[in-house]
């Protein structure tokens, strides 16, 4: 099998480190694991960006950052430099297109529209040199089937021969569009758009997103072609049974050491619900007189989050709630690990990664019983109605109160945290390529 995967989502983490949230997560540890399996011969990886040149550099300086055989599979990393690797390109397809006579002047000629067209038409200068480039490497390459595992299958590859496939995480902004920017939703509704043209397969993360789709489609989708492959947390997260390395992560965090603390890992944004976090938190310090009690709040703003700083100026507890900002990876499993219970009473998730890391590291987690969460979180965890507020208090307590329950809920966070792991999300999706390509043989056959 020979297959094309899109890592743009690396490059742009590798740019922006503070960007590597649940996409980045999936489509590097996913990549590990294609990666590992064409080593071994299970299938013949081919790993390439289609957005723009700017992408093509980042994931370019991604691939050599992160190891020789990361780097080895990236097959368009010439064209990171659009002026000087691609200038002979656009020089060969235009004479090609117009008979234009070899010459010098001609030359000269077109390097300086191509310099006007990076100048003034960036975009479709970068969609043109990158689409010609991967066509002619797919076609060198004899690519049986491109993945994309999250932006949409750009059209010049949708109306070629090979197979495409498309992971979709969730059409929350379709369902709930309040929930987003209109940038994000701009984003996440050309991914629905391109749904449609898909003539492969659609990847779904779970069970849940497949219903969704085939709810918001109804009869312009074909159910057997969405298949549901499980995500899962990275190795790195496990239990950290160093008190001393947990005591390090608490004050780099300005967490105060004797502190205990509920935890909770999200973007700072409406859909995270981390202002009914903070009051239903608020309350139960304050009618429960709990004196060493903290709640850590991690990762970066997103879209109105002033309204979690209201909340948060607002209450006579805020001294007890640290907002730890983005945290790298290396810092996060002793987090989680030094935490009473992790906390994430999301509005709406297509999957739910936080939840899962938690429970990888025995961490008790409580989390909403919307969406995918019942099936990522199944009974090891407390579910609460994310608008229910004595729910979630009386959840907090009990894990706040009862050892013996901490301990039960640890121990169902580490079983239910080994029904997923990222070796059986690769294997799922080359079997969801070798169906794919079986399908087009038998198609062919008939």
């Amino acid at each position: 099998m020979k297959v094309l995967y899109d890592i743009t989502s690396l490059g742009r983490g590798y740019m922006s480190p503070t960007d590597k949230t649940g996409i980045f997560r999936v489509v590097d540890n996913l990549y590990q694991n294609l990666v590992q399996a064409s080593i071994a011969g299970v299938l013949d990886l081919h790993a390439c960006s289609t957005q723009s040149y700017l992408d093509i550099g980042a994931c370019r300086n991604f691939t050599r950052a992160s190891s020789p055989s990361y780097e080895s599979f990236f097959c368009n990393r010439s064209l990171g430099d659009p002026i000087l690797s691609c200038g002979a390109l656009v020089y060969r397809q235009v004479a090609k297109h117009i008979n234009l006579p070899s010459t010098g002047q001609n030359k000269l000629f077109l390097l300086k529209a191509l310099r006007y067209l990076l100048r003034h038409e960036p975009e479709m200068l970068s969609q043109f040199l990158i689409s010609r480039s991967i066509i002619a490497l797919m076609a060198r390459n004899g690519i049986e089937i491109y993945h994309s595992p999250f932006f949409p299958v750009p059209p010049w590859i949708n109306n070629r021969e090979t197979k495409t496939i498309l992971t979709v995480h969730d059409i929350i902004a379709a369902i709930r569009p309040d929930l987003f920017t209109n940038q994000i939703s701009g984003i996440l509704n050309d991914i629905l758009d391109s749904v449609p043209s898909i003539n492969g397969a659609i990847i779904c993360v779970s069970q849940h997103t497949k219903e969704d789709l085939c709810n918001y489609f109804g009869s312009r989708i074909d159910p057997d072609n969405l298949i549901v492959t499980h995500l899962a947390a990275a190795d790195h997260f496990c239990e950290c049974e160093s008190p001393e390395r947990i005591l390090y992560v608490k004050k780099k965090y300005n967490i105060p050491p004797e502190s205990r603390y509920f935890l909770s890992v999200n973007t700072l944004e409406p859909r995270k619900n981390i202002a009914f976090l903070i009051r239903c938190f608020k309350r139960l310090v304050q009618q429960e007189h709990l004196q060493d009690l903290a709640l850590v709040l991690v990762g970066r703003k997103g879209w109105k989050y002033r309204d979690i700083f209201e909340e948060l100026e607002s209450s006579p507890i805020k001294n007890r709630i640290i907002i730890a900002g983005f945290v790298p990876d290396e810092d996060l499993s002793a987090l989680y690990s030094g935490a009473l219970a992790f906390i994430y009473p999301s509005l709406y998730e297509g999957f739910g990664l936080p939840p899962l890391e938690a429970m990888q590291c025995g961490v008790p987690v409580i989390t909403s019983s919307t969406s995918s969460l019942p099936e990522v979180v199944g009974d090891a965890g407390i579910m609460i109605d994310p608008t229910d507020s004595d729910g979630l208090c009386e959840g907090m307590l009990n894990v706040c109160s009862n050892a013996a329950l901490r301990n039960s809920l640890s121990q169902k966070s580490l079983q239910q945290a080994g029904k997923f792991s990222w070796k059986k999300c690769s294997e799922e999706t080359i079997n969801v390529y070798r169906t794919v390509i079986d399908r087009h043989s038998a198609s062919l056959e008939h």
